[in-house]
């Protein structure tokens, strides 16, 4: 029964459970170490670690994830290489998760992207040809390990509406591209297509 995670039989299991230990262990929040640990993980003097992703008017374009107190589920955002070898580099959010999971009434974690190689993207349409035009976002509910998958543009920056690559069926699903118009999948697609462990054969 505990595989239905939002059953108020579960839920109850785990207030429980976690009303036991902190009975018996006390509340981390409450601790010195706590708080030094939650400054170190908020604090904007991270190195944001980014990622290729092409280039844009002459500009080479990255991309980060960035969690911090102001967005603790973090944005998806991008930057100019020169702007990011700044102190303080002008990043553009690209995905706000805390302003999806209020749109969809769902407290969404993202779980990273697959993005289109850009040798493999052979559409005529691209506004931007030498930069990676979709990605697929992946996110679940509540952090779990089953997610969902929507395509995302990044010409327009906004998740495509039709003919998109999206898996809506929560699942520990594995998607990647082939080229721009087919995508492979292993997902929960019936019986026996996972494994006993909840994983695409």
């Amino acid at each position: 029964w505990l595989e239905d995670v939002e059953s108020e039989k579960s839920l109850d299991f785990a207030r429980n459970a976690n009303a036991a230990c902190l009975t018996r262990l006390g509340d981390p929040t409450d601790g010195e170490t706590y708080n030094k640990v939650l400054t170190i993980l908020e604090s904007n003097d991270r190195i944001p670690f980014a990622s290729f992703y092409g280039e844009e008017d002459g500009e080479m374009i990255l991309f980060n994830f960035w969690k911090d107190g102001k967005n603790p589920k973090g944005i998806w955002r991008k930057t100019t290489l020169s702007s990011y070898q700044t102190p303080n580099p002008v990043w553009t959010t690209v995905v706000d998760i805390d302003e999806l999971g209020k749109q969809d009434n769902i407290s969404w974690v993202f779980k990273g992207s697959g993005a289109l190689s850009r040798s493999l993207d052979c559409s005529a349409e691209r506004s931007t040809p030498n930069m990676t035009s979709r990605a697929l976002i992946k996110l679940s509910r509540g952090g779990a390990d089953a997610i969902v998958v929507r395509e995302f543009n990044l010409e327009s920056n906004e998740f495509v509406s039709q003919n998109s690559f999206d898996i809506d069926i929560e699942a520990k699903t594995r998607m990647a591209w082939k080229s721009r118009n087919v995508c492979l999948v292993g997902t929960d697609i019936g019986e026996n297509a996972l494994t006993d462990s909840g994983y695409p054969r």
